[in-house]
């Protein structure tokens, strides 16, 4: 395996694909001169080859491939709790058949520092790192615990994984994660809840700076599933920015602390010239409220406009 070259992989539609080319913009500003990105685009029939071709435009160093899902892998996969989007990553194992190690990143992220930290990292006899999910105090632990998962620290998030795929291969991934999902349709967070159980004590937990979610800026660090010292390093040097939750940097009514990160990266994409989709009245009302009030109002407008 050449040590110098990041296989990544991302997955995005029509709609997502200004965000992967931000991401991916970002990737490649922070690699290490020396290091070179291969980079597959999971899509079905949702990503045109416009927006694709317009990714491509959006990075200078990176190579960019198209990495098609065939229909008959989703025929019967649960898709009404989640974007169906969601399960491609579980076949990559399968769809890059002599790649010995792949990194997927979700396409809502900013990356801060140079990947190939992350690339070297050490799996020891673990399939895959990832980084742990911290929720919300206004979530309930309950749909964790249904998983058979009583350490939080134990449920991971799946917008940052770093594969062994041969591993994967020698384990039936896709195929585990398959039976477990159509046997589970109604699990919250469809393809994360079922790697969490199915891997239970068999994933390596990366530092929460490779995945910094919304949690971590805005939670109190004793809330946290982490050290206090990782929920600091994280917090002060994140390496991987990701815009969890419903509210995007795309979007006005975000008020995250690297939003601006996101519209730098974006500026300089083949989706430069856009503006706010959601500047409204309502919004700049409830702005500056904490998310779980935010939450409350927009299900009350909904349902009074309903």
């Amino acid at each position: 395996m050449d040590s110098n070259l990041i296989t990544l992989v991302c997955g995005c539609d029509d709609n997502y694909a200004p965000h992967a080319a931000v991401m991916l913009r970002s990737a490649e500003d922070k690699l290490s001169s020396n290091s070179r990105l291969v980079v597959h685009v999971l899509h079905d029939e949702g990503l045109s080859s416009e927006s694709f071709d317009a990714i491509k435009a959006s990075v200078d160093r990176a190579e960019v491939y198209s990495l098609p899902i065939p229909a008959s892998f989703m025929q019967g996969m649960p898709v009404e709790q989640f974007h169906r989007a969601c399960w491609h990553r579980i076949f990559i194992p399968d769809l890059l058949p002599d790649t010995q190690r792949a990194l997927y990143l979700d396409t809502d992220m900013v990356v801060v520092d140079d990947l190939s930290l992350l690339w070297e990292t050490d799996l020891g006899d673990f399939p895959f790192g990832a980084v742990t999910n911290p929720l919300y105090p206004f979530m309930p632990f309950k749909n964790i615990e249904n998983l058979g998962i009583q350490d939080p620290s134990d449920y991971l998030n799946t917008g940052c994984l770093l594969l062994d795929l041969e591993k994967l291969r020698r384990l039936g991934f896709s195929k585990m994660i398959t039976a477990y999902a159509k046997q589970n349709p109604d699990n919250r967070w469809p393809e994360q809840d079922a790697i969490s159980a199915l891997f239970l004590g068999r994933w390596k937990k990366l530092a929460p700076r490779w995945n910094a979610q919304n949690t971590l800026f805005e939670v109190p660090a004793k809330q946290l599933p982490f050290s206090k010292q990782q929920s600091s390093q994280a917090r002060k040097h994140p390496a991987i920015v990701h815009f969890i939750g419903p509210h995007k940097p795309w979007t006005y009514i975000a008020k995250h602390p690297y939003k601006e990160r996101y519209r730098h990266y974006r500026a300089q994409t083949a989706w430069a010239n856009w503006q706010y989709p959601d500047r409204t009245l309502f919004n700049m009302l409830i702005r500056h409220l904490p998310l779980e009030i935010q939450l409350k109002f927009e299900r009350l407008k909904a349902r009074l406009f309903s």
